[in-house]
């Protein structure tokens, strides 16, 4: 007859209530976390301002604009696809929304228009901008500011220039050539970097607003060959950006920018609605100084709105054109409905009518030309309500190599699943 299993018994655990308490007390006697900044109270709602752009606040899932609790917000892409453009927006948008704060730009490519920076929105009188000949200094600024409560916005275009400091005299001395790189170093300084920013940029509710640039990333085995097969999916497998891992992992938004095109003509129906034409009654636009650039949110810890993507418009030395993306997407919804020759053409749901036009040209006039704000607000506002619903909208799925971990037999059948694999032929084994 087997042996009755024996079991020792369970400690008595004092009542839940009073183990909160003693929790409580423990940390007092022990002085554990000291800055009462250290602990997140459980009502705590984090503080979030809009940028103004409906693409930007609603269609990639932020749930109406922006939160700062030390956030840091990674712009990455290729160069021109408004990456900088977007900071200085959010930027002049957490002016616009706490008046008092000042923003300090960290111009560390020393590429920056000044006259810029003022046309698309940033206040000269509450705006500094800088372009440090030292990292390192630049760095003790940020700690200092944000320190004595004196900034809590701030942009820096871009991780790519944001490099250990190299000195001079070493140069000179033949100690260091230019060239003299160490594997990893840049990758290191802005783990570094990160580690010391993040911790105080928290407590001070801080927005941290970073351009990275997007760089070919060369495979140099088979299994990462095999995997760029597959690229264009969240974790960018196609490309590398700058610094390392770190600016992907201290990064609450990663938003991605990609280029798009000119807008030199209009031959469909949606596109007629979207900015005005040199020439209206000729039905074509001939107006390059819009950009339809893509963007799509890669990474969101705040919001969990998932991956999703629209493209957005912007103007030559203007910035977002929020307007042409509501009329985007009021066409998209079916809230510019052509309802017959009798009817003429309806603006806004079957349920709330904002107005309505005899044609097509009268239409476009009061929505493109005019910009009839008393039609395009409420638009607007009907927008956000369908995006709200629309849960499925907009959203991306990522490809196949963002699903494959390193293991090469989940990636040998998932190129089995894939099809053709005549590439992959032309890779010699590696020994």
């Amino acid at each position: 007859m087997a042996a009755a299993a024996t079991t020792s018994p369970k400690k008595k655990l004092p009542p839940a209530k009073n183990r909160m308490a003693a929790l409580a007390a423990y940390m007092a006697a022990e002085d554990l976390f000291k800055d009462p900044t250290d602990i997140m109270p459980n009502d705590y709602v984090e503080p979030q301002f809009p940028t103004g752009s409906i693409v930007i606040d609603h269609v990639l899932g932020l749930q109406g604009g922006l939160h700062h609790h030390g956030r840091m917000v990674m712009l990455q892409g290729p160069e021109h696809t408004g990456k900088t453009t977007l900071c200085i927006e959010a930027a002049a948008a957490f002016q616009r929304f706490y008046p008092d704060e000042p923003v300090f730009f960290f111009d560390y490519e020393r590429t920056i228009s000044i006259p810029y920076l003022w046309q698309i929105g940033l206040d000269p009188r509450r705006t500094i901008v800088v372009q440090p000949s030292n990292v390192r200094e630049s760095l003790k600024a940020i700690m200092n500011l944000l320190e004595k409560d004196l900034c809590r916005c701030f942009i820096f275009d871009s991780i790519n220039m944001i490099i250990p400091d190299i000195d001079l005299k070493d140069i000179l001395s033949g100690k260091r050539a230019v060239d003299d790189n160490v594997v990893g170093e840049h990758a290191r300084f802005m783990t570094d970097w990160f580690k010391v920013t993040t911790p105080l940029s928290v407590k001070k509710d801080a927005l941290m607003l970073y351009v990275n640039q997007q760089t070919t990333k060369i495979a140099t085995n088979r299994n990462d060959q095999r995997k760029a097969k597959f690229a264009g999916g969240v974790t960018n497998v196609d490309y590398d950006v700058k610094g390392g891992k770190a600016p992907k992992q201290f990064a609450s938004y990663q938003i991605e920018t990609t280029k798009g095109s000119a807008l030199e003509g209009s031959y469909d129906e949606k596109d007629e609605w979207l900015y005005e034409s040199k020439d209206d009654s000729a039905g074509v636009a001939k107006n390059p100084s819009i950009l339809r650039n893509h963007v799509r949110i890669l990474k969101n810890k705040v919001t969990g709105g998932g991956y999703r993507e629209y493209d957005i418009y912007l103007r030559a030395g203007a910035g977002i054109d929020d307007w042409i993306s509501v009329r985007a997407l009021a066409h998209h919804y079916g809230m510019l409905k052509f309802l017959g020759t009798k009817q003429g053409y309806r603006i806004g749901t079957e349920d709330r009518v904002l107005a309505t036009f005899p044609n097509k040209a009268a239409a476009k006039k009061a929505l493109v030309l005019d910009q009839d704000m008393a039609i395009l607000g409420p638009l607007r506002e009907l927008v956000v309500e369908a995006i709200q619903k629309d849960e499925g909208g907009f959203r991306f799925v990522p490809s196949v190599a963002d699903r494959i971990m390193a293991g090469e037999d989940d990636l040998a059948v998932s190129l089995s699943e894939g099809g053709d694999d005549s590439l992959l032929e032309e890779i010699p084994e590696q020994s």
